[in-house]
């Protein structure tokens, strides 16, 4: 198995990182890198562009929100490189609705994350999400109402690792298409609102590493990654406020190396209407 020069592994891609340390501490070194799982998939992208469940025409809706993020990756056998980072971030989320079947969205995340990788690596990450799309709410009625959507997301990510005296720096930029949909029940002053999103992210990453055997740095293409959501949202309607949870799943063709992340969430949302108050009515 072979790693990358930077202590990370990108998709299906694997570089052995050249050094000038003798022949025996270079092996020791390539066994713990190709026992220890990947970071770089490790992040957080924003989950939820859709900042209320049900638009109508000329309606304009803002949620803010701070979320909690847990990020977990377990090694099924020895030696043991389970992977756990803890953080959290403020989410600004806003639509217009064009008329009452099409409306287009706008958000932005920005997290961070510390945790660590077996006992001796530690790892500190940022991440800026920026997701745009087109909605289309396909069905609705005072009790149900589903919403289909489409576009892009941007994600600046910078990535800290420090290992065994190494030190590893990522400055990464990923973009590509998102898709989802989001249906909503309504149960008196409640409503109910499961949704699905999915992610297909490439891009490009600058890297900085210093090491014992000195300084190095580059930049290459980063292959394209798929980030999958599922999450629930529970709405209190009078008050505009909302909980919501979601699980976070990256696939991977090795299945040790799939990660597992929650984020839970808690926000408020602003809801405008030209010549109609509707802020707690749908």
């Amino acid at each position: 198995m072979c790693i990358s020069r930077h202590g990370e592994y990108i998709g299906g891609d694997r570089l052995m990182k050249k050094s000038s340390v003798p022949f025996i501490r270079f092996c020791l070194l390539v066994g713990i890198f190709a026992l220890s799982t990947p970071v770089f998939s490790q992040i957080i992208t924003m989950p939820l562009p859709v900042p209320w469940p049900v638009f109508r025409n000329g309606q304009a809706d803002l949620r803010i929100a701070a979320a909690y993020h847990s990020l977990e990756q377990e090694m099924p056998q020895p030696p043991q490189y389970d992977t756990r980072l803890r953080g959290g971030g403020l989410e600004l989320s806003g639509r217009y609705a064009f008329n009452d079947l099409v409306g287009i969205d706008f958000g932005c995340m920005a997290a961070g994350q510390k945790g660590e990788q077996g006992p001796d690596n530690e790892f500190t990450k940022a991440v800026v999400s920026i997701p745009a799309d087109l909605e289309f709410q396909v069905f609705s009625n005072e009790v149900f109402n589903l919403i289909l959507f489409g576009g892009f997301n941007a994600t600046p990510y910078y990535s800290r690792m420090d290992r065994l005296g190494y030190t590893y720096e990522s400055y990464i930029i990923l973009y590509g298409p998102q898709a989802g949909a989001q249906a909503s029940l309504r149960l008196g002053d409640v409503m109910l609102a499961p949704y699905f999103t999915f992610h297909r992210l490439s891009g490009k990453r600058r890297y900085e590493n210093e090491t014992s055997s000195g300084n190095d740095s580059g930049s290459e293409r980063v292959l394209a990654r798929s980030f999958y959501y599922f999450g629930l949202n529970v709405i209190y309607v009078p008050a505009g406020v909302t909980f919501g949870a979601s699980y976070q799943h990256v696939p991977e063709e090795d299945k040790r190396l799939e990660y597992h992340g929650i984020i839970l969430s808690l926000g408020y949302t602003l809801r405008f209407d030209p010549g109609e108050d509707v802020n707690r009515t749908q």
